[in-house]
């Protein structure tokens, strides 16, 4: 179990062994999580603007 603080209150992962090889997501990708639960990335990832920096800044490190 993982666990995190942030100002006096734990949060508690749980068993992220759960989201590589759990039976129930198998065969799930391209999704998001916090703890244990599915959760929307930031609103940037789905903005097409960021998106093409971002393979535009991915290109030029990869080449």
């Amino acid at each position: 179990m993982l666990q995190a603080s942030l100002g006096r209150q734990p949060i508690d992962f749980g068993d992220p062994r759960r989201l590589v090889d759990g039976p129930g997501l198998a065969g799930v990708s391209g999704r998001y999580f916090e703890g244990e639960k599915e959760a929307r990335a930031a609103e940037e990832a789905y903005r097409p603007e960021y998106r093409a920096r971002l393979c535009e800044l991915t290109d030029r490190l990869l080449a």
